[in-house]
């Protein structure tokens, strides 16, 4: 009779300790669905927000580069007694969604344009000048198989595919002497001299022409060059008259980069934009 009370308290123990552990189960389980449930609706609210903000962004991209056209176009950009800056970055400001938006413009005829490979003489020594100040070290005949069938370059790693070991030297400080820009039915785009860096032009024109560049340069430090027919009368005629195709005072291509941050997000962009005489501007083309 002891025995058979012993034994059922004993079972009445187990089912106990045994409710309690199915609590304790239960508990836990739904715990876990509840920190299920809220990772799940923080992982949501994310993307809500990531979505929320490419649209915003995207929209302040946009009004960026409105705004870029605008100041472009509002600006005598053409005429080089109110020069623009090489380098210029406007006040920034807020869209009406909130975003901070931030310009930055560049003239983009303050390098080597690419695309004058495609003609012959003067920017392919040019070329070379620049390729031995950048350390390299080679036989300039690799620019053959460009110069004989001459495409129009979109962009500068564009080189990589027409010439050999290009994409490696492209990587060193040459890169940021080149650019590459719309070929004009006129024939080439002119390297503007009263934005071109200095060392910049050095490195261009060689050695054989340093005495000149510095003069050129010392005449943009009093003010910018009106026009550049008074600095070309200062060469030899020969000279000069294969300089003065690529060389003006004067852009009409621009680089701006544009920056926008909404909501701890952040996005940019940059665009290629023209401006004629009377103030049109278009846009050349643009990634973001």
């Amino acid at each position: 009779m002891c025995r058979d009370i012993k034994a059922l308290k004993g079972m009445r123990d187990t089912r106990g300790g045994g409710a309690t552990l199915l609590v304790l189960v239960v508990l836990l389980t739904g715990a876990s669905l509840v920190s299920l449930v809220q990772h799940a609706q923080t992982q949501r609210t994310f993307a809500l927000r990531m979505v929320r903000a490419e649209v915003e962004l995207e929209a302040s991209m946009l009004l960026g580069l409105e705004t870029a056209m605008r100041l472009l176009s509002e600006h005598t950009l053409a005429f080089p007694e109110d020069p623009f800056p090489p380098v210029t970055e406007a006040e920034g400001f807020f869209a009406d969604n909130g975003a901070s938006i931030r310009l930055t413009f560049r003239d983009a005829q303050d390098r080597f344009d690419v695309n004058w490979l495609r003609s012959q003489g003067v920017p392919q020594e040019s070329f070379g000048h620049l390729f031995r100040s950048a350390g390299l070290r080679g036989n300039l005949r690799v620019l053959d198989g460009l110069t004989e069938n001459p495409p129009l370059l979109e962009s500068v790693d564009a080189l990589a595919i027409h010439v050999p070991d290009a994409e490696e030297w492209l990587a060193g400080p040459l890169r940021e002497d080149l650019a590459a820009l719309p070929a004009p039915a006129s024939g080439v785009l002119p390297l503007n001299v009263n934005a071109v860096d200095a060392d910049r032009l050095v490195r261009m024109l060689g050695e054989n022409l340093r005495g000149w560049t510095e003069t050129v340069l010392q005449m943009r430090e009093r003010e910018p060059l009106p026009d550049i027919g008074g600095a070309l009368a200062l060469l030899p005629a020969p000279v000069a008259s294969a300089l003065q195709p690529y060389l003006d005072v004067r852009s009409s291509f621009f680089e701006v980069y544009i920056e926008a941050e909404y909501d701890s997000f952040a996005g940019s962009g940059q665009a290629l934009l023209s401006r004629s005489d009377d103030g049109t501007v278009e846009v050349i083309r643009c990634r973001w």
